[in-house]
């Protein structure tokens, strides 16, 4: 399926560290070819969303409230898949380092057959609607602040006194394509067990070139964008045809 599913320890709220499985949109390297890295897409980059301990988060950062990604933690290169993720944009301190959704158009060079977007829904996931060429299709982004999962837990009532009932957990299935194991608050400092997800949200587009227009959902950030010509068992074409 070109996922795969890996065992991560990830920090839990209340819970210290904990071990649970997560599908990863990651091919392993032994069974895909790694195939050279696209030029980037350039980004109409106007969201700060990325800063370094002590660093003060401009603009609301990811969800309005300033919690941003640590940049001591963020890879300069990402492949997942399939695609080359580029984010040395980044790495410029005082500089936009994502961007926030509202709207714009971005021009798709020719000769690619696929777009994917490094992204994620603040604070909670989000139904939007991107446009190809005048063409929509609808996706679904998880949220980048939602827990990855959680155990059984026992239902409580007043006072924190067990009713006797159990509240089910959950383990969501999006896969997960970045996973920050904490965030930063609006002042640079780290606030633990807290972690900030990304997923690769993935578009056909036709191989002559096109137009992206982009959703008005503000609380959507792309934190960067690759480009691939080869196809994906993943893969979705925009609307009912296929591109030529």
């Amino acid at each position: 399926s070109g996922n795969e599913t890996g065992i991560i320890a990830a920090p839990v709220r209340g819970f210290g560290l904990a071990t649970i499985a997560a599908k990863f949109d990651s091919p392993s390297p032994g069974f895909l070819p790694a195939s050279p890295p696209a030029p980037p897409l350039d980004l109409p980059w106007n969201c700060f969303a990325v800063t370094s301990r002590g660093e003060k988060t401009l603009r609301g950062g990811l969800d309005g409230r300033g919690r941003a990604v640590p940049r001591e933690l963020l890879p300069r290169t990402l492949c997942r898949a399939g695609a080359h993720f580029d984010l040395g944009h980044a790495f410029e301190a005082g500089s936009p380092s994502a961007l926030r959704c509202a709207g714009q158009l971005v021009v798709v060079p020719s000769g690619f057959r696929r777009l994917l977007l490094l992204a994620a829904a603040f604070p909670w996931a989000t139904e939007v609607e991107f446009v190809v060429d005048g063409v929509a299709t609808p996706r679904r982004v998880a949220g980048g602040f939602a827990p990855l999962g959680r155990f059984d837990e026992l239902e409580r009532g007043f006072f924190g006194r067990p009713t006797g009932g159990v509240v089910p957990g959950f383990l969501r299935i999006e896969p997960v394509a970045l996973a920050i194991p904490h965030r930063h608050d609006r002042h640079g400092a780290i606030d633990p067990c807290a972690p900030a997800l990304f997923f690769a949200v993935e578009l056909a587009v036709p191989s002559a070139g096109s137009e992206l227009l982009l959703p008005q959902a503000r609380n959507l950030i792309v934190l960067a964008a690759a480009l691939s010509d080869a196809p994906s068992p993943g893969a979705r074409s925009v609307g009912a045809g296929e591109f030529g």
